[in-house]
């Protein structure tokens, strides 16, 4: 096992969000044997980023960027939106937006402090850590839109010649052009990424069947139980899913801890 830090799933939390595009029941052991290295290399795979014994860990690295994307991409951008006022539509109140002297600055420096939320998109779409969440789709669109809606903003209202990029306007553009070409970037490199490699794992060589069955019957007989159970509950998530069709479940729990790759050649017979 290795480090603290982490951001491979454990084999639940993958059966539970792998999208379909992306399933391949030949990864199922990857993610069940992600703590034990020399197994992975034996099944010649080594993982990408460092795994993690204790789950809190992990939630803490997903949660960290949640919280990056839901501020830089959401909430920052909003709030240079709302410089132009609105109404509460909680209390149904309306309220003044800034003039231009106050609204400027606010909405250039709101916009100039989003621009890290789509640079860290990209960097982990580039370090392949799996499919867009709905937040992340969710920030993407959101920074889009009001970068567009303060764009007319400022022409409307503060008079701005945001067509002939006044340095007011900078900020925004560079926002809207940025988010829009690392959205297109992810979506594109999300979509050819496919299932023909799985998002978390590398390859590390030439597997060696033998060497892996061997180094997993050496493992304790409890921890081995322990990991054919939560095996076996993945594969009845993945079944409940769709992913797995009833035929194809009983296929893939009638084979050996470690020997889910031995379906990677005929996978194509195995999508439901």
């Amino acid at each position: 096992m290795t480090g603290k830090q982490t951001t491979v799933p454990s084999l639940r939390e993958w059966a539970d969000t792998v999208s379909p595009r992306s399933f391949d029941p030949a990864w199922i052991d990857l993610y069940a044997l992600q703590q034990y290295d020399t197994v992975l290399r034996a099944l010649g795979w080594r993982s990408t980023f460092r795994t993690a014994a204790r789950g809190e860990d992990r939630e803490r690295s997903m949660d960290r960027h949640s919280l990056a994307v839901f501020f830089f991409m959401i909430l920052l951008p909003v709030v240079a939106f709302t410089a132009f006022g609105g109404t509460d539509l909680a209390t149904h109140t309306t309220f003044e937006g800034f003039d231009a002297g106050v609204g400027v600055p606010v909405v250039a420096s709101a916009f100039t402090l989003s621009l890290p939320g789509p640079l860290l998109e990209l960097r982990r779409c580039l370090l392949r850590r799996g499919d867009l969440t709905y937040l992340e789709v969710s920030g993407f669109c959101v920074t889009l839109v009001a970068a567009v809606l303060t764009l007319t903003g400022m022409a409307r209202v503060w008079d701005v010649d945001v067509l002939h990029l006044q340095p007011a306007s900078i900020p925004v553009w560079v926002s809207l052009v940025l988010t829009a070409t690392t959205f297109a970037v992810v979506l594109l490199v999300t979509f050819r990424r496919g299932p023909g490699t799985p998002a978390h794992f590398r390859r590390a060589g030439d597997p060696d069947p033998d060497r892996a069955r061997e180094l997993v019957d050496r493992l304790d007989p409890g921890e081995r139980a322990h990991l054919a159970d939560v095996r076996r509950r993945a594969i009845s998530t993945l079944r409940d899913r769709g992913l797995l069709t009833l035929e194809q479940a009983m296929q893939v729990s009638d084979l050996p801890l470690g020997q889910s790759m031995s379906l990677r050649e005929p996978h194509a017979a195995m999508r439901p």
